[in-house]
């Protein structure tokens, strides 16, 4: 290559690691440099002083000549005078005669290798004359080492410190000179670098007499101008067409000669082993940016690949453009060993694939080693390099961009909250990408609600602060930019509340927005996972679940708290806390005083009681399911409390005419009226009490009765307790006859109860004085004793048990607390552990208990206590919450007590053991309680010998009498403490040993007395006996232990136990039995069901009594309400005796407690008919297990008419009570629920008809048909857990042929408005209201397919039915008539992403190619559903081939041959787009052959 005319060749700095080489000389012109002859070699001319370092490689070019700067004059060459000096424009060196003169050559002096400054300036051939003197000679290269005029002192000291240094030689850089010609684009001329082997380097005879200098070729045909040839065309008239004629012929020319047409030659750079020291070297100069990548592309060193190439750019910090052009060369060199294999098709694209997904996970497991290393040196930097590189790779595909981006989003999710910082930071890399597909958008918001679910709620919730803001800022962005990617069904439920908790309460659009947002995922929300209830629970039914599960020990502030939250209308509070204490479904008199608390708690904040309590006497009046009695109780305790106006209910009572046309009050008769006789008088105003008497008088009622029986139940109580009250004014009512004390009125139970607590308090008083006495009353004198016995305290606790006045006992309780009587405060104590849940509900536990301990305290100082107080208290204090230190003080007083009657001496049991154990039987109990006194101490055998002697007294005792058989039982539970564990292994060993035995006495003789005094537990025993049916073959022996052991868990009384025994406890044990011991509970009912069918006739007939007696019942009703998860297996129970009346009696009795249906006398579709009217919010588990019974036990015949009957009652119904209808069909068997939705569905279908046919003029059909649709949907809703996931579905592909016929009619509706827009006769209404009727189906198919959601998106599901629903669906999406109706576009928007959630990558591809070919559809909204763009990957860039297929595509585009109109997808090989990958450059090298696009070369 030769240089410029006008351009100046120089060669580039060359530098070594130690020193710096300065500017050299340039290369004179060759036109300039005629002028100055020579003769000698061009290196005579060369510096010594800036010879090459001894170390350089021999192969290095030389270094440049100095450039001569100064004026110098040539003696004995040139003639003294001549000047030269170098152009400052263009760096040439020219000469200046001073004088007109030749220039004579002479002689030049012998070349020397060997000169120094020194040595050349004394040189003889150079003039002292002449100033300033000519430079040394060069020497050649890599001769001498370099000099830069240093002082010859210095040069040893240099040379010593340089020795033995490995000096590195830097490569060779071509830089272009500042002094260079350029052009009028500022580009360089041409220039090179001297190497010693160009031609004016050569010497031979011609440049050794001549010099060298560029010969211009003149072309012989040039000799002379054209003008002459060209002007004799120009003349004439088409000469100018002839020129422009020969003009575009010498274009063509050119541009056909400058058309590249050689193959490609592109090749990645190869791979070449290298040591490990040239691999690290060739990495370095990889690092270094000042090194060209065309020399490093000569070889790539082999075994740099994967996540080890990763490693290297981090640890070499190379620059990230030349980190990515090394992972192209790696890349592209391994895909191509795919090819060079031998295989072919899909077999190489698999293999291309699958290193593409290995080279992303050696990405991925780069990028958390960079994560894991947080808090290490240097972390922040490599995180930013790592990043900076994923980044860019991702950016050029170079990697599995899906695999990459699911990545992202799963290590999101997972992350702990320690680094989910940087997380947060990868994912808002790539925000743009990942919100371009619905898919990764859930994925994403999932990711960030998971991670502020567990930020919000962590222990340490202040040391995430900064996280919780960031990624409540990024929600609320998320939410705003993209609301479609939270439509989450599946989970809304769990991340609703944490969502809400990012927004700001003041962005009225946010919550709107997260409201909308509620609204599309309930609206998607189903039964899917089960038969559980799937719906949201309505307020009421929150507020019930919430009353049904008060813990054991409750603080009725949180109750109340809890309350307030679930419910928030005060009226519906209130009604519901009136129906949950008076249901017939729920047992106990505590939820009575719970709801009286909570409601004075409310009155007290305001919250207005008479207008709820007056609108639900009005809603119930024949309180269906309600017991009336403790409506009235409650409503009396309101009014004792003054939170009740009985004149305002008075006055709302006449303004109803309520009253009008009675003449009598029954039993039978509206509870809003027979409230007017329940209502407490004391403390009333004498006008109201009169407007009452007036009220109850238009009815045919006196209130002379009332005082009748309050005199009588006086004169009773007198005649019971003497002394009581003055007998001489109870004998004129002595005679008259009381009814039953539970069936008086509670205006006179209230009386009763408040004249009982007056005499009460005047009896233990001295001075009664201060008593309240009313003049009228004629029972009224009380006596002046100070003392009650106890036997008149069991009497009186016995008449306010019967009266339900718990309030009044509490406070006679209280003021027998002050009692000396050790026997009375035990009774009282006793009274409190029986009654316990009343009084803690009441709020009078924890007083009493207090008040007990410190009269218990008083008695211990003034005389020594007495034991059953203690044990009765010590049973107190473990069941009150906060007396676990109470307790503990008395368990020691016990030990105290019980050590003072132990002997002096204290020794081992088994030294009296002898003598007490052969005592007569009359003195067995004082000897062997003599022997347990006696001693400290005892081992297991001494034990296991006592324990059977006891027990075979025990049995003889049975026959004899209680009394003797408890004391027996209190022995042994004194026996227990000396070895819990061995007693308790003895007692369960005799336990077996008695359910498997036919000779002894009835376990409910036993088992009683032995739980009442802590020798057992009915825990354990219920275990036992679970254990003894677990065999299969049961005998009538098993079904007898079996009705033996429920009667113990529903009787209350035994003949075993004595008075004197702690019954409470057995009490308290059987009540918490469906907490404790459900399964064992169910086990046994299971038995005595299985038992009326299959025992023995005096087995059969006892198990029938029982399972149909009124305490199995509501044993079974409890835990079919509290233990509904169970209900499977208690249906399963039932069912095996479903033939049997009593069976029946039993679950008619707990769904209709009050025999008002009487269900057991009408058939079944009949009783299906008044499930209707009895279901409740209470009672939904039950009506559940009533239905299922009804399936069970009736024939394929009467099975299909319940169906058809269930169907249409649901429908009638389901309007007002949808979710009760839902919940009860929810709870079916999975064949009875099949046959139900099943027939619903066909039904919709149905109603589904032909638009063209049906007639839709009537705007009353259209309101028929959405209440029709509705209330199916709602049943196939409800029964949508018994739909099948697996396999083909027939309704889908009905489901989407009638979507179908939508469209057609859209497109039809739509060309006949455009044919007849304009007409003003045609009238829009017809079309309208049939619009109005196809988009009521069309929403109805949406809500089926909601539905039916699951079958669509299983694996096994047909995937062409489901691609043809998809695109059916997006076609109405985008359809134009459905712009005027945004929320069923919503809709099917919603409907269709969840359905593309799961959409196989197959599936997914198809449903893109249709939509896009077929129909041509651009919208944004399928773009974002299914996850492609405008511009599919790959197709941007398309591949035209000519019509002649003859010829190649460039030859097609040299010779000018049409192209078709339909070009093929042109892939761009991603790995191969690389720069400088030849150490050459050539025509043609690049990885996109240029001759594609007919590219030219570029002309000077």
């Amino acid at each position: 290559m030769t240089s410029h005319p006008s351009a100046v060749t120089q060669r580039p700095q060359f530098r070594t690691a130690t020193s710096t080489f300065p500017n050299h000389i340039d290369r004179i012109n060759s036109q300039s440099y005629q002028r100055v002859r020579r003769s000698v070699p061009r290196q005579a001319i060369r510096d010594s002083t800036y010879a090459p370092h001894p170390s350089q490689d021999s192969f290095q070019p030389a270094v440049k000549r100095q450039k001569l700067t100064a004026e110098i004059n040539l003696p004995g060459s040139i003639h003294q005078g001549t000047k030269f000096e170098t152009s400052p424009s263009t760096g040439t060196l020219s000469t200046f005669p001073q004088q007109a003169s030749q220039y004579t050559w002479v002689k030049n002096p012998p070349i020397r290798e060997d000169l120094s400054p020194s040595i050349a300036s004394n040189d003889e051939s150079i003039s002292h004359d002449c100033s300033p003197p000519l430079p040394p000679f060069p020497v050649r290269p890599g001769r001498h080492a370099l000099r830069r005029g240093i002082q010859p002192a210095n040069e040893l000291a240099i040379h010593n410190q340089t020795r033995g240094e490995d000096v590195r030689v830097k490569p060779y850089i071509l830089e272009v000179p500042s002094s260079a010609p350029r052009y009028r684009q500022d580009e360089p001329a041409d220039f090179f670098p001297w190497t010693g082997n160009r031609p004016e380097d050569v010497l031979n005879e011609a440049t050794t007499r001549q010099g060298f200098y560029d010969k211009i070729q003149i072309s012989q045909n040039e000799t002379s101008t054209a003008r002459p040839s060209v002007w004799s065309s120009l003349k004439h008239k088409s000469g100018l067409q002839i020129l422009s004629s020969l003009l575009v012929s010498a274009l063509d020319k050119r541009q056909a000669h400058g058309m590249i047409t050689a193959t490609c030659t592109f090749k990645p750079p190869p791979r070449v082993t290298l040591t490990d020291t040239k691999r690290e070297a060739w990495l370095r100069d990889l690092a270094n940016p000042t090194i060209s990548l065309r020399r490093l592309s000569r070889t790539i060193p082999h075994g740099i690949r994967g996540k080890a190439l990763l490693d290297h750019c981090l640890t070499k910090n190379i620059p990230t453009d030349r980190a990515i052009w090394l992972a192209k060369c790696v890349g592209a060199n391994e895909i191509r060993a795919f090819k060079r294999k031998g295989t072919s098709g899909a077999f190489a694209v698999g293999g291309e694939t699958k290193w593409m997904r290995d080279w992303t996970l050696n990405l991925e497991q780069f990028i958390e080693t960079i994560i894991g290393c947080c808090g290490t040196s240097e972390w922040n930097a490599k995180v930013n390099y790592g990043l900076r590189l994923a980044s860019h790779l991702f950016s050029e595909h170079l990697l599995d961009q899906d695999h990459y981006l699911d990545w992202i989003l799963a290590s999101l999710y997972n992350s702990d909250l320690d680094n989910v910082s940087i997380w947060l930071l990868v994912a808002q890399i790539h925000w743009k990408e990942i919100l371009q597909f619905r898919q990764r958008g859930r994925r994403l918001a999932e990711a960030l609600l998971e991670q502020f679910r567990k930020a919000k709620y962590n222990d340490s919730e202040e040391t995430y602060v900064p996280i919780l803001q960031w990624l409540a800022k990024m929600l609320r962005s998320f939410m705003r930019i993209s609301p479609s990617c939270f439509i989450l069904p599946n989970c809304w439920a769990k991340y609703q509340s944490v969502l809400k908790v990012c927004l700001d309460e003041h962005d009225s659009a946010a919550c709107s927005s997260f409201e909308r947002l509620s609204r599309r995922n309930a609206r998607l929300t189903t039964a899917l996972n089960g038969k559980t209830d799937h719906m949201r629970k309505s307020p009421m039914q929150r507020l019930i679940s919430l009353l049904d599960n008060i813990p054991a020990r409750y603080s009725i502030t949180e109750i109340s708290e809890a309350c307030l939250k679930s419910v928030d209308n005060s009226d519906l509070r209130v009604t519901t806390l009136l129906e949950w204490a008076s249901s017939l479904y729920r047992s106990g008199l505590a939820r009575l005083y719970i709801a009286l608390r909570l409601l004075r708690r409310w009155a007290k904040t305001g919250v207005d009681l008479n207008q709820p309590i007056l609108a639900f006497l009005a809603a119930n009046r024949d309180m269906t399911g309600q017991q009336s009695s403790i409506i009235f109780r409650i409503i009396a305790e309101l009014v004792r409390s003054k939170n009740f106006s009985i004149g305002r209910y008075l006055q709302w009572l006449m303004a109803r005419g309520a009253l009008r046309d009675r003449n009598s009050l029954l039993q039978d008769d509206s509870c809003d009226i027979r409230l007017l006789s329940e209502l407490p008088l004391h403390g009333l105003p004498v006008h109201m009490i009169n407007l009452r008497q007036l009220l109850l008088a238009s009815v045919g009622v006196s209130t002379a009765d009332e005082d009748v029986s309050i005199f009588s139940a006086k004169a009773r109580l007198a005649e019971q307790i003497p002394g009581f009250c003055s007998s001489a004014r109870t004998s004129a009512y002595r005679n008259l006859k009381l009814s039953n004390t539970r069936d008086l009125s509670q205006t006179v139970k209230f009386d009763i109860g408040r004249w009982v607590r007056q005499c009460v308090a005047d009896r233990l008083q001295r001075h009664g004085a201060d008593a309240f006495v009313e003049p009228e009353d004629p029972i009224s004198d009380c006596s002046s004793l100070d003392s009650l016995s106890l036997k008149e305290f069991r009497d009186i606790k016995v008449l306010l048990e019967d009266l339900n006045d718990f309030p009044i006992l509490a406070d006679i309780l209280e003021m027998f607390s002050e009692c000396e009587d050790c026997l009375i405060l035990a009774f009282a104590v006793d009274t409190i552990n029986q009654h316990l849940n009343v009084l803690v509900a009441i709020g009078a536990a924890g007083d009493l208990f207090r008040s007990f301990c410190n009269q218990y305290e008083a008695i211990c100082s003034r005389k020594a206590e007495e034991k059953p107080l203690v044990i009765s208290l010590i049973d107190l204090a473990g069941r009150l919450p906060g007396s676990a230190q109470a307790a503990r003080k008395l368990r020691k007083d016990l030990l105290l007590y019980e050590q003072k009657f132990t002997a002096a001496a204290c020794s081992p049991i088994s030294d009296h053991m002898a003598e007490a154990l052969q005592s007569a039987e009359i003195n067995f109990t004082d000897e062997v309680e003599q022997l347990l006194a006696s001693g400290t101490s005892m081992d297991k055998q001494t034990m296991t010998q006592i324990f059977r002697t006891m027990m075979k007294r025990l049995d003889y005792s049975w026959a004899d009498s209680a009394q003797s058989s408890f004391q027996i039982v209190e022995l042994l539970a004194r026996l227990r403490p000396f070895d819990a564990i061995k007693f308790d292994t003895l007692i369960l060993d005799w336990l077996e040993e008695v359910l498997i035995s036919i000779d002894r006495p009835k376990i409910s003789m036993i088992i009683p007395p032995l739980i009442c005094a802590g020798c057992l537990t009915l825990e354990t025993v219920l275990g036992q006996a679970r254990l003894l049916l677990s065999d299969i073959e049961r005998s009538d022996y098993l079904f007898d232990r079996a009705t033996e052991m429920l009667e113990i868990l529903t009787r209350k009384d035994f003949a075993t136990l004595s008075a004197d025994c702690k019954r409470y406890r057995f009490h308290e044990q059987q009540h918490r039995a469906l907490q404790t011991s459900s399964s064992p509970v169910m086990a046994l009912v299971g038995a005595t069901v299985e038992a009326c069918s299959k025992a023995g006739e005096p087995q059969r007939a006892r198990a029938q009594a029982l399972i149909s007696s009124p305490e199995v019942i509501t044993l079974t009703r409890n835990l079919v309400l509290y233990r509904s998860e169970d209900l499977p297996m208690i249906e399963s129970m039932f069912a095996v005796g479903l033939s049997i009346i009593q069976v029946q009696r039993a679950i008619d009795g707990m769904i209709d407690p009050a025999h008002q249906f009487n269900l057991l006398h009408l058939d079944a579709s009949a009783q299906v008919s008044s499930l209707s009217q009895i279901l409740s919010d209470f009672n939904i588990p039950l009506c559940k297990l009533k239905l299922n019974a009804l399936f069970d036990g009736a024939s394929e015949t009467i099975s299909d008419t319940m169906v058809n009957t269930l169907v249409e009652r649901a429908k009638s119904s389901i309007s007002s009570d949808s979710y009760l209808w839902k919940s009860v069909l929810s709870g079916l068997s999975h064949p009875h629920g099949i046959r139900i939705r099943e027939k619903a569905e066909d039904e919709l279908l149905s109603a589904i008809l032909d638009w063209t046919t049906k007639n839709q003029d009537n705007s009353d059909d259209l309101e028929s048909s959405k209440h029709l649709l509705s209330s199916l949907l709602s049943i196939i809703d409800a029964t949508g857990f018994t739909i099948v996931d697996v396999g083909a579905s027939l309704l889908i592909t009905q489901i989407a042929d009638k979507l179908l016929g939508i469209i057609s009619f859209f497109q039809l509706t739509t060309l006949t408005d455009n044919l007849s827009s304009g007409r003003e006769e045609n009238r829009p209404e017809n079309s309208e209201r049939r619009l109005k009727m196809v988009y009521l189906w069309l929403d109805a198919l949406l809500r089926l397919l909601t539905i039916h959601q699951s079958t669509l998106q299983h694996s096994r599901f047909s995937q062409i039915n489901l691609s043809c629903l998809l695109i059916n669906l997006s076609v109405l999406l985008i359809h134009p008539l459905l712009t005027s109706h945004p929320n069923l576009s919503l809709q099917i928007f919603d409907v269709v992403a969840i359905f593309t959630d799961s959409l196989l990558d197959e599936t997914r591809s198809r449903c893109i190619r249709i939509l896009r070919d077929q129909h041509k559809a651009s919208d944004s909204r399928l773009h974002f559903l299914f996850g492609y763009s405008e511009a599919v990957e790959g197709e941007w860039l398309q591949l035209a081939t000519s019509s002649s297929s003859s010829l190649e595509p460039r030859k097609a585009v040299a010779a000018g041959a049409k192209l078709t109109a339909a070009p093929q997808p042109f892939p761009l090989r991603r790995w191969e787009m690389m720069q400088d990958a030849t150490p050459l450059v050539g025509e043609n090298d690049t990885s996109l052959s240029l001759s594609l696009f007919g590219a030219r070369k570029a002309v000077l």
